[in-house]
């Protein structure tokens, strides 16, 4: 299990995966129903399929802000080190 505060969250194709930002980290994971507090910054739960897909990981700060792009398939993460990245999302 993944503990700590969730930073950011975005839907990532059609809402099929859920993007978590956990500290330094983004959490993957192939969502079919969910539920989320509504103080998501303290508790989440997947439920239905919430299958774990991949860690990403290159930030050494926590991670502030998620962004999907539709266009080019990709997410877009920014932190506190301030770095962006571009994390391409394959099948």
């Amino acid at each position: 299990a993944v503990a700590g505060p969730i930073s950011s969250m975005t839907f990532v194709r059609d809402s099929t995966v859920l993007a978590c930002a956990i500290g330094n980290k983004i959490f993957l994971y192939k969502v079919m129903k969910f539920l989320i507090c509504l103080n998501f910054q303290q508790f989440f739960r997947l439920v239905d399929n919430g299958q774990h897909l991949t860690t990403l990981s290159a930030h050494i700060r926590t991670i502030n802000y998620l962004l999907y792009d539709d266009e080019q398939d990709c997410l877009i993460s920014a932190g506190e080190d301030n770095l962006i990245h571009r994390w391409n999302i394959d099948e």
